[in-house]
């Protein structure tokens, strides 16, 4: 297998060379200028596609179709085979071999899919046509928004990837405290999964915000290659940061705040219904300490926030 491996890696890697000198010489100037040259047309051999344009437009624009139908053929594939790994995962589980094996194949499966979905866009980013991504300041920026664009929703999709898990092991954590009783090792480890999957949608929430709109924002609009040939706009968004600290604080006041009261209560409840057992007692004398403690750290929190955020001392 290893051997089979090997050959198929460096037959690949030819094919690729061989493609890459192909295209090459067809974007040579010397073949560029056999544009002109009449080609006949396709419309007297049937269903049979014909490429717009002449010369190298017509070889490109053909190439480009079938490299798209391509696409969708081999992802068609990947798909079904991720399916098979899948189905093998749920009726062969019990077997570790053959559960990572499957694993593998869902990994690479996976990945595969993404490239899929990436080489169209990438090939319009780094289209060599009308002098390339370097040609002007013009096709700088457009290339630049089309990676732009396409990294949004790359990234998009990996937080919705990362927001269902994160979910996943909250319910499991919730699920594994309700039925892990008395032991204190499993309750606290299953506290810090659940501290842990909040702070992970926590972060998700708010990083395309934090990053994007406040530490590093770029109007494409008022660009050099934009028809008002301004330059630029690449800034720290002060205000917007602001707003995003006032936002978050108020959410977490909102949530917070109802949460410490109940404890509040519920301490004092338990307070009053120990009856001198002294277990409980301490008990709900912690509740009760901790419940004032996070009441005032929220509104002072909330507090400092206004102050700063209004600059009145």
């Amino acid at each position: 297998m290893p051997k089979k491996r090997k050959a198929l890696t460096w037959f690949l890697f030819i094919g690729m060379l061989i493609i890459a000198g192909i295209l090459f010489f067809l974007i040579r100037p010397a073949v560029s200028y056999a544009g002109f040259l009449p080609l006949p047309s396709a419309e007297s051999l049937g269903d049979v596609p014909d490429p717009e344009g002449q010369g190298l437009q017509k070889a490109y624009n053909l190439v480009w179709e079938i490299a798209r139908n391509f696409r969708y053929i081999i992802g068609a594939v990947a798909i079904l085979f991720m399916v098979i790994s899948g189905l093998r995962l749920v009726i062969q589980g019990e077997n570790e071999e053959v559960v990572n094996k499957q694993n593998s194949n869902l990994y690479w499966g996976l990945i595969g899919l993404v490239l899929i979905a990436v080489a169209g866009p990438l090939a319009e980013i780094l289209d060599l046509q009308d002098g390339g991504f370097l040609a002007n300041e013009y096709e700088i920026g457009y290339r630049a928004k089309l990676f732009d664009n396409q990294v949004t929703i790359i990234i998009t999709f990996i937080k919705y990837i990362i927001g269902s898990i994160a979910v996943l092991f909250m319910i499991r954590s919730g699920a594994k405290l309700i039925s892990s009783g008395e032991s204190d090792e499993t309750l606290n480890a299953e506290k810090r999964n659940l501290m842990n999957s909040v702070l992970a949608l926590f972060l998700v929430m708010i990083s395309d915000v934090i990053i994007k709109q406040v530490l590093f924002k770029v109007d494409y609009n008022q660009a050099d290659y934009s028809a008002t040939g301004q330059q630029a706009v690449v800034q720290l968004d002060v205000s917007r940061g602001l707003q995003e600290i006032v936002g978050i604080t108020n959410f977490i006041v909102t949530w917070a705040s109802p949460l410490a009261v109940l404890a509040l209560i519920i301490g004092g409840v338990m307070y009053m219904t120990a009856f001198g057992d002294e277990e409980k007692t301490g008990k709900a004398k912690k509740i009760i300490f901790n419940s004032v403690l996070a009441l005032l750290i929220i509104y002072g929190a909330f507090a400092l926030v206004s102050t700063f955020i209004s600059g009145v001392f």
